[in-house]
């Protein structure tokens, strides 16, 4: 159901936008680097704008890495999660591979740090991912099913939908890796800050999503 509550808050981000599902994980959630980097180069050779990476790893894989650039360099730009532990001691990737990804952290109703959420100062910026966040999860007897969970998983969906919106509203920006960058601007200068002093000096990068200002 983590894939389908995914889709869901994507489409409640940037409700006209498209989503290609790209299987790279078993049904236990486990997967590799290697399987990863393979969904990321089958992403890029489909032409996508954004791919939205609800997970991450401790490991910094070459191979991913290498698909990370290759997507950057694209003009696809990569969103991945913080992770939930807490920490700033294991980054994970591709969330704070900050030249080739946005990564994400996650908030919570009073606009402060998760409880949960890891913090890094290569993540790029915090949305909402705690208290009160609903979403699909998938049919079944053909009874539509509602659940709240939390997770930077569910802050990166909002980024990645908002990201979208980004790229909609300005077509003229040229497909390479000049994007990236031009992305991460208009999420950060738009982005309203937060209310914890240590979390608010660039670990959580700073600042919470404004959807509407980016």
């Amino acid at each position: 159901g983590h894939g389908t509550f995914i889709a869901g808050l994507l489409r409640l981000s940037a409700p006209d936008a498209m989503s290609m599902p790209v299987k790279v994980l078993t049904s236990d959630g486990n997967g590799d680097g290697f399987l990863w980097a393979k969904g990321i180069f089958h992403a890029v050779d489909q032409g996508v704008d954004v791919i939205n990476m609800s997970m991450g790893s401790t490991y910094d894989a070459r191979a991913l890495k290498d698909a990370l650039v290759e997507a950057r360099d694209a003009g696809i730009i990569v969103v991945g999660a913080a992770g939930n532990q807490n920490t700033d001691e294991f980054p994970e990737h591709p969330a704070t591979t900050e030249d080739a990804a946005i990564g994400v952290a996650a908030s919570n109703s009073n606009d402060q740090k998760a409880s949960f959420s890891n913090y890094d100062d290569k993540i790029v910026i915090t949305a909402p991912g705690a208290d009160g966040i609903y979403g699909f999860l998938p049919t079944q007897q053909n009874q539509g099913l509602y659940a709240e969970w939390d997770g930077t998983s569910f802050s990166t969906a909002f980024v990645s939908g908002t990201t979208a919106l980004i790229l909609a509203a300005n077509p003229e920006w040229p497909r390479n890796a000049s994007r990236l960058g031009a992305v991460q601007m208009a999420l950060r200068n738009s982005a309203m800050p937060m209310g914890d002093p240590y979390y608010d000096d660039g670990h959580l990068g700073g600042r919470l999503l404004d959807a509407v200002g980016a």
